[in-house]
């Protein structure tokens, strides 16, 4: 089978997204009969049926689902190649998917990304925030952040910000339960902890001299999203991480204190990672400049 262009394959992909025949013409520029005409044509020559049509409703069948989702990717890839040859003059367009830790999401977060569709009005982004792993090619991302080293791949890592946590809890709660005044008073207190591969038992910190100190951490809420761990923290339900710059925030307009000031944790690494022959297409390296950039204000 040959299909006479890329066109055919746009006109059925508009055509799922719009539910409507019509809606899909109106889009398209297009009359809903020769939309039917370029639907019926692309069933023959593949010589299955994509689409259940009648005068009311439209619904896509399991072979149509299938070639849908491929015909998505194909259209990408030329959007793609087309972008990587391009040059680029001011503006970017295109639609960018990007994973990003939830500790990201914050009002800061969200200022910073209006500046960036401001500036680029052509430009679509669609923003996931998880902190667990995930798989860039099968989920169809093109930029995902995380902390720690990158996995061996193929993907592009770039280091974009170097955080250091620290321990910070609400003035409502310290004036509960009491300030902790050496690591060891942790033990006592309502530690907001992340759930990874394992509960956290311990925390490590070290002091202004470089000495470590593992000591034993309790607490009634674990989460594997560290965003909610925040706002549990802001909530006032216990201690929690936050990071050096964050906490000199938040003790301006005093929604935090900074708990054992003299010690810190283990610093981490943010990593970008996008799948290889990606990084050159320029609403991509548009969005991971502008990610690392704001990342770094975390730092």
């Amino acid at each position: 089978m040959a299909l006479d262009s890329i066109e055919a394959l746009r006109v059925f992909v508009q055509v799922v997204d719009s539910g409507q025949l019509g809606a899909a013409g109106r889009i398209l520029g297009l009359a809903s009969t020769l939309v039917s005409r370029r639907i019926a044509r692309l069933e023959e020559e593949l010589g299955v049926q994509l689409l259940v049509r009648t005068t009311r409703s439209l619904r896509v069948t399991d072979e149509g689902e299938e070639f849908y989702r491929r015909c998505r990717r194909i259209l990408a890839e030329v959007e793609d190649a087309s972008e990587a040859v391009r040059p680029v003059v001011g503006e970017v367009r295109g639609t960018v998917r990007a994973r990003l830790p939830t500790v990201a999401a914050s009002p800061r977060l969200h200022a910073s990304l209006r500046e960036l569709l401001e500036a680029n009005p052509r430009l679509n982004v669609q923003l996931s925030f998880s902190d667990q792993p995930v798989d860039l090619v099968a989920g169809g991302w093109d930029v995902a952040v995380l902390a720690g080293s990158p996995p061996d791949s193929t993907h592009i890592a770039r280091r974009v910000a170097r955080v250091r946590p620290c321990l910070a809890a609400t003035p409502e709660y310290l004036a509960r339960a009491g300030i902790p005044q050496r690591p060891e008073d942790l033990a006592a207190h309502e530690c907001l902890r992340f759930i990874s591969d394992r509960p956290q038992d311990t925390w490590t910190l070290t002091d202004q001299e470089g000495m470590e100190k593992e000591v034993p951490v309790h607490g009634r809420l674990e989460s594997d999203n560290s965003a909610a761990l925040r706002d549990a923290m802001l909530a006032g339900v216990g201690i929690g991480l936050v990071s050096t710059v964050e906490v000199a925030a938040a003790k301006d307009d005093g929604s935090l204190v900074h708990v054992l000031p003299d010690w810190t944790m283990a610093p981490f690494t943010l990593y970008s990672l996008t799948p290889a022959g990606r990084t050159g297409i320029p609403r991509i390296r548009r969005f991971t400049d502008w990610v690392s950039a704001y990342l770094t204000t975390l730092a």
